[in-house]
C-alpha cells in the first residue's frame, strides 16, 4: 500500500499583513504619541506649581520661626540659598519635575521656574485649562486689548467671578466688577491690583495643615485655600496675619469658580 504525501500549508504572517499593520501602528502613533507628551507636560507643570507652593510655605514658616527668635528678616533669596538648616532639607526635596531650576522673583516674593515661568508670553488657556495644581477653571481673553477702546474716554467693564492668565506670565482673580480706562488697560492688572477689585495669585496654596485653632498663622495677599472638598479661595486683604479659614459668607476671602 503507497503512501499519501500530504501538504500541509503553513500558517503565519504574510509580509503585506506585516507591512499593513506598521503603518497601522505608525498612524495611532501619529495621533497618540502627541497627546500623551502633552499631557505629560501639562501634569509636570501642575506639579511644578505644587512644589514651588510648598517652598513658599516653608518659607512663611521659616519667617515666622526666625524673626520670633532673632527679629531676623528672612528672605527668598536665602532659604534658597540654604541659609536655614531647619528648613534647608525639606525644600530639597521640591524640585522642577521637568529639570527647570528655581529661583526668586524680581520682586523677590515668589518662586520661579526656568521652565514653566521663565517671562516668556504665556499661550492663551485653553477650554477647561486651569490655574496650575488645583481645578480653578481659567478664563482667556478676559484683559481688553487697546482695539477695544474706540474713543480715549471709553471704558471697558471686567466681570467679577473669573481667573486668567495675563501676558506677564501670572495669575489674577476678578473679585468685584469694575470698570478701567484705555490707559488702565494698557498698564496691566498688577498696577491697578492695589485698589481695585482684582487679585494676583502669590503662587502658594494652603490646605487644612495650615490651620491652626480654626485661622491660619500666616496668608497673604493671593494665598489660595483648598478645603479638600473642591473648593478654592483666594484671600484679597493685604492684611493677613491671623486670618480666619473662609466660609461661605466670604469676608477677605473670594470663593473661586472650578471647572
Amino acid at each position: 500500500m503507497g503512501y499519501i504525501k500530504k501538504h500541509h500549508k503553513k500558517s503565519g504572517f504574510t509580509l503585506v499583513e506585516i507591512i499593513v499593520t506598521l503603518v497601522i501602528l505608525a498612524i495611532l502613533a501619529a495621533f497618540l504619541i502627541p497627546s500623551l507628551t502633552s499631557y505629560i507636560d501639562k501634569a509636570k507643570e501642575k506639579q511644578c506649581q505644587i512644589n514651588r507652593s510648598a517652598i513658599m510655605r516653608h518659607y512663611k514658616a521659616a519667617s515666622a520661626y526666625y524673626y520670633n527668635d532673632n527679629d531676623e528678616d528672612v528672605t527668598l533669596q536665602k532659604l534658597l540659598n540654604g541659609d536655614y538648616s531647619d528648613f534647608t532639607e525639606d525644600i530639597n526635596d521640591f524640585r522642577c519635575p521637568s529639570g527647570g531650576v528655581y529661583s526668586v522673583a524680581g520682586d523677590g516674593k515668589s518662586i520661579i521656574c526656568s521652565i514653566h515661568d521663565n517671562g516668556s508670553t504665556p499661550d492663551e488657556p485653553d477650554p477647561g485649562d486651569t490655574y496650575p495644581g488645583t481645578s480653578i477653571a481659567l478664563t482667556s481673553a478676559v484683559w481688553p486689548e487697546q482695539s477695544q477702546f474706540v474713543n480715549p474716554w471709553d471704558s471697558y467693564t471686567l466681570p467679577a467671578g473669573v481667573v486668567f492668565l495675563f501676558a506677564d506670565g501670572k495669575y489674577y482673580a476678578i473679585t468685584q466688577s469694575f470698570s478701567i480706562t484705555k490707559h488702565q488697560a494698557a498698564n496691566g492688572p498688577e498696577a491697578i491690583k492695589r485698589w481695585a477689585g482684582i487679585t494676583q495669585f502669590s503662587g502658594t496654596t494652603l490646605t487644612a495643615d495650615d490651620i491652626d485653632g480654626g485661622r491660619f498663622d500666616l496668608a497673604d495677599n493671593g494665598d489660595v485655600y483648598d478645603d479638600g472638598s473642591g473648593n478654592y479661595y483666594v484671600y484679597t486683604s493685604y492684611n493677613g496675619v491671623d486670618a480666619p479659614v473662609p466660609t461661605e459668607s466670604g469676608g477677605n476671602w473670594y470663593q473661586l469658580t472650578t471647572n
